[in-house]
């Protein structure tokens, strides 16, 4: 089987093990919505120029959900298969947090981040007291671009904290305040953390989903190489991370993860 055909059947597989989660995923859409109105609706009211806000800060909530989809991925993968005893099972069949995360993206990083991102648009345009076509992208390559890169945030993502469960006895406490960390760099712009936000791997993902609204920083032909190389070094370490957490699964099997 070829690699691609790999992925894709990673893919189906993880497509059907969805429909087991329908209610979990619609609980997230609801709550990430709710969350959002806290955050940008108080801006939304009484900014002097609404659009503003929700051309500057709502594009990298599309990337903040990928990140934050690949953090759950990973606590599914470490927890919950854990304790259900099929973790052992997916490495059998050669399905790893690397290959989890492939499998997983598509439905928990894309569409409820997606969807998440189209009702804060929705919601932004009433507050905004615009129409819908006002709040949507101007620009569709580097929204297809940042789409695509955000895939490998996804992935990054699950890897990272697939790393912190499986060599670390952390607690749930601490992943779900490493959330915040991701908004850094994805709903909270280069313009504000400056040189900082250079260091965190999902700035470029969301500063390609701002250039789809024109309210970029880094020009656009720098986007796209900066982009490239950035995807290319995410997925290297994420391959390399994955590597040591399955080492780990094999060595020391469930008892890595007790509570």
């Amino acid at each position: 089987m070829s690699y691609l055909s790999k992925i894709i059947a990673l893919i189906r597989i993880g497509v059907r093990l969805s429909k087991f989660f329908v209610t979990s995923y619609i609980s997230t859409i609801l709550n990430s919505v709710f969350w959002g109105v806290v955050v940008f609706g108080s801006a939304l009211v009484f900014a002097k120029e609404p659009l503003q806000i929700v051309y500057f800060y709502l594009p990298g909530l599309l990337v903040f959900g990928m990140a934050s989809g690949g953090v759950w991925a990973a606590t599914d993968y470490f927890r919950f298969y854990y304790h259900q005893g099929l973790t052992d099972m997916f490495l059998e069949c050669g399905v790893g947090i690397f290959e989890y995360s492939i499998m997983t993206f598509l439905v928990d990083g894309l569409l409820i981040s997606s969807l998440t991102f189209i009702f804060m648009l929705f919601i932004a345009s009433l507050y905004a007291n615009v129409s819908m076509i006002e709040v949507l992208p101007k620009f569709y390559t580097p929204l297809l671009i940042g789409v695509a890169s955000s895939i490998p945030v996804f992935i990054f993502s699950c890897c990272i904290v697939g790393l912190l469960l499986a060599t670390t006895p952390i607690e749930m406490a601490w992943i779900n305040m490493l959330q915040f960390v991701f908004l850094l760099g994805t709903i909270i712009p280069p313009q504000i953390l400056g040189t900082f936000s250079f260091f965190l791997p999902w700035t470029i993902p969301s500063e390609l989903m701002r250039a789809a609204y024109g309210t970029n920083m880094i020009p656009i032909p720098e986007l796209y190489v900066i982009d490239l190389i950035t995807v290319i070094i995410m997925i290297i370490i994420s391959i390399v991370i994955a590597k040591i957490c399955d080492k780990q699964v094999r060595k020391k099997g469930i008892s890595i993860r007790r509570g």
